[in-house]
């Protein structure tokens, strides 16, 4: 994932975005990235309950609870 996230951070110009939806965002770590490199963003993932439990305690164990938030859903129902 590392190659994934270096790449969208390459690409895309965060200094115009101030909040992202991650959906489907796995254990937390892309959305950690993106406000570990610009502090100014704030991240939301909808993710279902398992893997959203996952990211919650990636993203507590890296203290970054206050700008990322994780939503438990299932976009197909």
């Amino acid at each position: 994932s590392s190659w994934t996230i270096n790449c969208i951070l390459d690409q895309v110009d965060f200094k115009k975005i101030n909040t992202v939806l991650d959906i489907g965002g796995g254990d937390g770590t892309m959305a950690c990235a993106f406000v570990s490199a610009h502090p100014h963003l704030s991240v939301t993932i909808y993710n279902l309950p398992e893997s959203a439990e996952l990211a919650r305690r990636n993203i507590e164990a890296k203290g970054l609870s206050h700008k990322v938030n994780v939503i438990e859903g299932n976009f197909l129902e």
